[in-house]
């Protein structure tokens, strides 16, 4: 029997800017993840993945966010809270110990002046109130974890100093540190080559079986998916517009905006070929032959 772990329930996500709102940001979607559950939010740039996703951890800006309607159910310690209803002390208690996110760019996400073993150490020290020595400690532990060469030197490297898979790989032992129910992966391998972005994948698949933790991975590409969800939803413009299994969702895709996305997928194309984008096969009905001919082609 497949336990909840979180449940979006008919949320909405308004924006106040200069012009007024911004409305239907994220509109009116529900869905839930399961524990032990890999579940891939997939879709173009603005159509309201990572606003999702920021929501669940409640790190957009308060001023100008506005949450119209829905609850944001996290099942943990065999109670069920509404993230939308609780104060900044009670969020605090749940990010990194209950729900971590793994951020899009790692460089970004690093401090630069600070090496990024104290950053981990720092992590587990706040949330696991231990002493320095037994962080560091551990800090080595989850960077062989996540095959970081030679541990103990990575410990003391600055983020510049490392490659970009390598800061990914830190991120991902910060994230993991305090053995979180949920991991949020928001576009974590979009700023690495192929050949890293394969074994970062492996990696979090790896993790994510031994530790049974549930994984939202965001994600505009659906041939990453592919390797790694177990359910995929997909959203547009805001909208959730179809959800189902990979399996499903890759043989059997029910609305146009889907096949569009899986016809777009660079590895259907040879070298030197101009790559259509979803609005060609949406916005042009010249081009409907073709999706149905790449569609036959794939299933």
């Amino acid at each position: 029997m497949q336990q909840t772990l979180l449940e979006i329930k008919n949320l909405s996500v308004n924006f106040l800017t200069i012009n007024g709102t911004t409305q239907n940001a994220v509109n009116n979607i529900s869905f839930t993840i399961n524990r032990n559950e890999v579940v891939a939010v997939v879709g173009e740039s603005g159509s309201g993945k990572s606003v999702t996703a920021l929501s669940i951890l409640q790190l957009l800006p308060k001023q100008i966010v506005n949450y119209p309607n829905g609850e944001i159910n996290f099942y943990f310690n065999n109670q069920k809270q509404n993230l939308l209803q609780l104060n900044t002390k009670q969020l605090q208690q749940i990010r990194g110990n209950h729900i971590a996110m793994i951020f899009q760019e790692p460089m970004t996400s690093l401090n630069p002046v600070i090496t990024c073993g104290n950053q981990v150490i720092e992590a587990i020290m706040l949330h696991k109130k231990l002493t320095y020595k037994e962080a560091k400690r551990q800090t080595i532990e989850l960077f062989e974890k996540v095959k970081l060469p030679n541990p103990s030197n990575i410990l003391k490297k600055y983020p510049h100093q490392l490659s970009g898979g390598q800061k990914q790989r830190v991120l991902i032992a910060m994230a993991i540190c305090c053995q979180p129910d949920l991991l949020i992966c928001d576009e974590p391998t979009t700023a690495l080559d192929v050949t890293v972005q394969k074994e970062i994948l492996n990696l979090l698949k790896e993790l994510q079986q031994e530790t049974k933790m549930g994984v939202m991975f965001i994600t505009h590409d659906l041939g990453i998916v592919a390797q790694v969800a177990d359910k995929i939803i997909v959203m547009y413009k805001g909208n959730m517009i179809e959800e189902n299994s990979t399996q499903q969702i890759f043989s059997a895709p029910q609305q146009p905006y889907t096949k569009a996305l899986l016809a777009c997928r660079p590895a259907l194309y040879s070298k030197g070929t101009k790559l259509p984008v979803v609005s060609d096969f949406l916005n042009n009905p010249q081009c409907t032959p073709l999706l149905h001919k790449i569609l036959k082609q794939i299933f």
